[in-house]
């Protein structure tokens, strides 16, 4: 939060989960939401539901199987060409904080 001004984030990506995810979510920016990749730390969760509801954040699962198999193929042969996966993201910080 100390990044943002205390704003929280747009959007969280979480691959570890465990005793990490309420912190993640506490995280969130009004609106905000929270995708869950995988689970590193863990399976179960303990969360504080008045940061889910609070901040009306949308809370969404992520799996690969929800891509067509030729997108899943293209992945996989771009990162077999390059040896890296390539992703696209933006993160905006307000000037100075870089």
């Amino acid at each position: 939060m100390r990044m943002t001004g205390g704003k929280g984030v747009d959007v969280v990506i979480d691959g570890v989960g465990g005793t990490l995810t309420g912190e993640a979510l506490g995280c969130l920016a009004p609106g905000g939401t929270y995708a869950v990749v995988g689970y590193a730390a863990g399976r179960e969760a303990h969360i504080n539901l008045t940061d889910i509801i609070s901040k009306a954040a949308t809370v969404r699962g992520f799996t690969l199987r929800a891509f067509a198999p030729e997108t899943l193929a293209a992945a996989q042969n771009s990162q077999k060409r390059t040896g890296r996966f390539r992703m696209r993201a933006q993160l905006r910080l307000p000037s100075g904080q870089l």
